[in-house]
């Protein structure tokens, strides 16, 4: 597969609004050099497909929803919106666990697909694992498994 540089792209420039970045932003170097975004190839990390994160992507990213402006893709579309529901659902789950904790400790399908999402979303964020609950949620599944044998 070609690396992000080697392959031809039709690069697009969109024109850039510093003052729309977020206060960090601003404070950084390119708040006085950057007049357009242009368009960056990338291979997405998890599935390996090659993706564009383009000029436009890039200005909504930045002058709306305020993002730094240093921050660069990792995940094709797909991958990231798959990411962002699995994000979606660990977050029901710890607010499921934050409101009901002591009846949750003893529910073996909600500890093991909590489990399940946790290692899921791992493969689209190596290095970011939360080992620590991960730990707790496997140490209480194994109590669970030696208590119904």
């Amino acid at each position: 597969m070609k690396s992000p540089a080697d392959r031809t792209l039709t690069v697009t420039s969109v024109p850039a609004d510093p003052d729309k970045w977020s206060e960090q932003s601003k404070r950084s170097e390119a708040y006085v050099l950057w007049t357009a975004y242009k368009d960056i190839a990338y291979q997405c990390r998890h599935c390996g497909r090659d993706a564009v994160f383009t000029g436009a992507e890039q200005k909504h990213a930045f002058e709306v929803r305020q993002v730094y402006v240093w921050q660069r893709r990792t995940l094709c579309s797909p991958c990231w919106e798959a990411a962002r529901a699995i994000d979606a659902q660990l977050r029901a789950c710890e607010a499921r666990w934050a409101d009901a904790r002591d009846m949750l400790r003893t529910d073996g399908e909600f500890l093991a697909g909590w489990l399940a999402l946790m290692k899921q979303k791992d493969k689209y964020a190596p290095g970011r694992a939360n080992t620590a609950v991960q730990s707790m949620l496997q140490t209480l599944i194994d109590r669970l498994n030696d208590t119904g044998s």
